[in-house]
């Protein structure tokens, strides 16, 4: 209900971080394409589509963000803050905050929208990075496929 919302690695708040703050062409396409499964707590496409796997610095928070998402309502059931999950199986593939609702009640979505947020938190920083490094490729090659289109109109023009 709490760890790996939207899928293992929390990848819900990842997509969060990519549709607002995504730069690189690229990602901005596969938040678009991976967005709406992973309401559904489908996470293949950003999973594999986003370079994830066998990726040490996404590894980070591929594997905090769950643990963290799960710590927090713990701590919150045993202080008392929100009540115990009500035990009904809720069955795969319901959205996320309704699989909540339906799993306890209106505190278990609330503290899953919390938690979302939270692991936005977390995928935040090492998304930057890693979207500002694909951002740099795609304007490199941009600026060198312009330096050729330059480069084959001088010719055209020195030949003339």
């Amino acid at each position: 209900m709490y760890a790996g919302i939207g899928g293992a690695g929390g990848t819900l708040s990842l997509l969060i971080v990519m549709f607002l703050f995504a730069k690189a062409k690229q990602n901005k396409e596969l938040a678009k394409l991976a967005g709406i499964p992973g309401l559904f707590v489908i996470n293949e496409p950003i999973v594999f589509g986003y370079p994830l796997i066998l990726n040490p610095i996404m590894a980070i928070p591929f594997i905090l963000t769950p643990i963290v998402q799960l710590l927090i309502p713990y701590f919150a059931t045993v202080m008392g803050l929100i009540p115990p999950l009500t035990g009904v199986q809720v069955p795969f593939g319901l959205p996320v905050v309704i699989n909540g609702f339906m799993g306890g009640g209106w505190t278990a979505a609330l503290m899953q929208i919390i938690d979302i947020a939270v692991g936005c938190l977390i995928w935040f920083p090492f998304f930057k990075i890693s979207d500002a490094q694909m951002y740099k490729e795609e304007m490199g090659e941009s600026m060198e496929e312009i330096a050729e289109e330059y480069e084959e109109k001088a010719q055209k023009v020195q030949e003339a």
